[in-house]
């Protein structure tokens, strides 16, 4: 009995040794059930890679296709942006198209800017753009007589612009929008869409047409040479360019000119006619003509009659001279004392550097005595102006001439107020004090 009791230790003994062998087992199959993950993830990546070059390769063959499609070695153009989005609708160069098709199928565009699914070429047809001959940025449209119509695209910040006369081997005969607007009633709520760089556009022989409101709202281009080419001017075409353009020439194929072509153009001086039009000023009504022009626009054929010397233009007609425009920025001013030897008159609107508002640097003004008269709206706007001298050679002042000069305390003339009393309209010169017979300093 006592042997039993002292065996019993000993097998559980026995029996207990074995228990610290699992330990080894368990990190041994911890191990192998990490690695088993690991393989798991490992794969999950690699047929995910895998699935990623094939959608490439499905994207690439979307966007290249076949010997047609327009890419960089071929052809000298930009590459298409091609894509099929989640509803099934081709995407090309980030536009949503009309056109149905599966991620799987061939989409090129052909060399005429066609969409072509699978082989089928398609009536869509997409802007095209070249790296090489369109440093600007402008963006040209491929029409169905296989020429381009071009438009401002990315160039809309750009002060020149030269129109090129061909593009991607093929003739650039139409111009169409190169403002951002435009309202069908040209309101002056567009203004702020308008164009407010572009200064001068330089159109080749070549272009046939200038489409509706083209220009509209370009309101500091300047003179513009239409090219004999040319066959139509749209409504509204340079409608609002109401800064700097004093001079147009007509080509001499000239046919149409629309409605309200040069609407609001306060500052034409000239249109230099080179057409077969009938082109008349509004003062002379005959049976029969094809464009009117206000009666301050003079309509000749030949050379320009502007002038430029220094800041200031000046412009010739029937024997008188115009001051049209000064150009500068400073602050105090003395007028040129003639014109080539002769008096001047100084026009309407002279002052004016922007859309219907003056040079607000102004703050002194002498007028020389080569000045006879001051137009309508001759300083309008010039708000910082507060003292001007006026000659007695001067003999008329319009009304408005000084419209708008809210600044305006002194004015000194060098006559008489007799005479100040037959030249001027002292409504416009309330707040200001006029000083008579005014010796300027020399």
């Amino acid at each position: 009995m006592s042997e039993e009791k002292i065996n019993e230790p000993k097998e559980l003994e026995a029996k207990e040794t074995p228990k610290k062998q699992p330990t080894k087992t368990i990190i041994l199959g911890a191990i192998a059930a990490v690695c088993a993950i690991l393989a798991v993830v490992f794969l999950v990546l690699w047929l995910r890679a895998k699935n990623n070059t094939l959608t490439d390769q499905n994207d690439d063959s979307s966007s290249v296709g076949n010997s047609d499609n327009r890419t960089d070695d071929e052809t000298g153009e930009k590459k298409d942006e091609i894509s099929v989005n989640a509803d099934g609708y081709v995407v090309v160069n980030g536009v949503t198209t009309e056109i149905l098709a599966d991620k799987t199928d061939v989409i090129t565009v052909d060399l005429d800017g066609y969409v072509v699914v699978n082989g089928v070429k398609t009536e869509y047809k997409v802007h095209i753009e070249t790296v090489n001959e369109n440093p600007l940025g402008l963006l040209f449209v491929l029409k169905d007589d296989n020429t381009y119509s071009v438009e401002i695209g990315q160039a809309k910040y750009q002060e020149k612009i030269e129109i090129p006369s061909t593009y991607n081997g093929k003739p650039v005969t139409e111009i169409s929008n190169f403002s951002y607007y435009v309202n069908e009633d040209m309101s002056l709520s567009g203004y702020e869409k308008s164009n407010h760089y572009l200064k001068e556009i330089i159109i080749p022989e070549g272009i046939t047409t200038i489409s509706d409101d083209a220009f509209g709202g370009c309101v500091y281009l300047n003179n513009v040479i239409l090219p004999d080419s040319l066959i139509y001017i749209g409504n509204r075409a340079f409608a609002y360019c109401c800064v700097n353009l004093f001079s147009v020439t007509l080509g001499k194929n000239l046919e149409i000119i629309g409605e309200d072509a040069f609407l609001e153009c306060i500052k034409l001086k000239e249109i230099i006619n080179n057409s077969s039009l009938n082109v008349v000023n509004e003062s002379y009504i005959p049976n029969d003509y094809d464009i009117m022009f206000p009666d301050h626009v003079d309509i000749h054929t030949g050379e320009s009659k502007l002038s430029v010397i220094g800041d200031y233009t000046f412009y010739s007609k029937n024997n008188k001279n115009y001051l049209v425009k000064y150009t500068g920025n400073d602050s105090e001013i003395i007028l040129p004392e003639d014109y080539k030897g002769e008096k001047y008159e100084i026009e309407r609107f002279v002052f004016i550097n922007d859309f219907f508002a003056g040079n607000t640097s102004l703050k002194k003004v002498t007028i020389s005595d080569g000045v006879t008269t001051i137009g309508s709206s001759a300083f309008y706007g010039c708000s910082s102006l507060t003292s001007i001298v006026i000659p007695d050679s001067v003999t008329s002042i319009d009304s408005d001439a000084f419209i708008g000069c809210h600044s305006l305390t002194d004015v000194y003339y060098t006559g008489s107020e007799e005479e100040w009393e037959k030249i001027s309209d002292d409504f416009y010169f309330v707040s200001a004090k006029i000083h008579y017979n005014y010796t300027p300093e020399e």
